[in-house]
């Protein structure tokens, strides 16, 4: 694979994980969660996958795999905004306060 065609195929990724996340925020989903709630979520999400992944003696399902990645993803994408935006708002609260 050319390094044109991972950028390509990443920003497919990409695009998929940024659906994902932007449908969780219509339903107003996973905001403003503490880091033990984020480990919370991840694990039920990894569980999730493992479900999927070793499906009960059933076949495994590349489709079903594949989307509950991008869901984990997303997931993982979410966490760290909620963190860094709680990060900055901190931040804003230390400046204000020193002034």
């Amino acid at each position: 694979m050319t390094v044109i065609q991972k950028v390509n195929h990443l920003t497919v990724i990409w695009g998929e994980v940024l659906v994902e996340i932007d449908r969780r925020d219509k339903g107003g989903a996973y905001k403003n969660n503490s880091p033990a709630q984020w480990v919370s979520l991840l694990v039920v999400a990894i569980g999730q996958l493992a479900v999927v992944t070793f499906d009960f003696g059933r076949d495994f399902r590349r489709g079903a795999y594949r989307a509950q990645l991008v869901s984990l993803a997303a997931l993982v994408v979410e966490a760290i905004e909620c963190l860094d935006q709680a990060h900055a708002l901190l931040r804003k609260l230390e400046q204000d306060k020193a002034k």
